[in-house]
């Protein structure tokens, strides 16, 4: 619902727009209504593009039942469990009924696994990418503002 309202803003502007011209007349707001600026609409429409093209490359509601990052598309492993938090989080407390509270430890393989926790980006054979060391690359290109890719 939200999605189609915030496409069809330039379509009623343009509406608006063509009203106006067609009977003569114009309307004029003060200087918070600047949704009808010629500039404004160009922003929208090319914002609109950016979203369009975002979720042509990386569509958040697919029919695949796996989990991802909506922003990036990588896919989740299966030991990923994060969806999952509450039953994770009922077999700890589970566990630490009866105890001493200074008997209780915590393990990793207990907790709850999200995307964040995967420490490297595998893809391909045998090809694994360590995310803080490609975003220190990303860093440098963009101080050096030489962005082009090279083959």
């Amino acid at each position: 619902m939200h999605s189609l309202w915030t496409m069809s803003i330039t379509i009623t502007s343009e509406y608006n727009n063509d009203m106006q011209e067609f009977s003569g007349l114009t309307y004029t707001t003060s200087e918070l209504h600047r949704e009808s600026t010629e500039a404004r609409m160009k922003r929208i429409h090319f914002d609109l593009e950016k979203i369009k093209e975002k979720l042509s490359t990386c569509m958040p509601f697919s029919p695949e039942p796996s989990l991802r990052n909506i922003i990036t598309g990588l896919v989740a492993k299966e030991n990923v469990n994060v969806h999952e938090f509450e039953t994770v989080g009922n077999e700890i407390i589970d566990k630490m009924v009866g105890k001493p509270i200074f008997g209780i430890s915590f393990k990793r393989k207990g907790r709850a696994t999200t995307l964040a926790d995967e420490s490297t980006i595998e893809f391909g054979q045998g090809q694994t990418i360590d995310p803080a060391l490609l975003f220190q690359r990303f860093l440098v290109m963009s101080k050096t503002r030489d962005l082009h890719w090279k083959t």
